[in-house]
């Protein structure tokens, strides 16, 4: 599924409030970066199959 510009710039905002009010702890904060980090992945290798280098 697809996200929206909106729903992308809310999703970031929402984090940057838990972020900011100090409401995330490590283990939460971790659980973010392992998501970021997957959907990293598959778009590099979304680009890798398609024969792109995102350059």
């Amino acid at each position: 599924m697809e996200l929206t510009m909106a729903e992308k710039r809310d999703l970031l905002e929402r984090i940057r409030e838990l972020v900011m009010n100090d409401v995330l702890n490590r283990a939460d904060r971790d659980d973010i970066f392992r998501v970021c980090l997957a959907a990293c992945d598959r778009e590099l290798s979304k680009m890798k199959e398609e024969g792109t280098d995102g350059t």
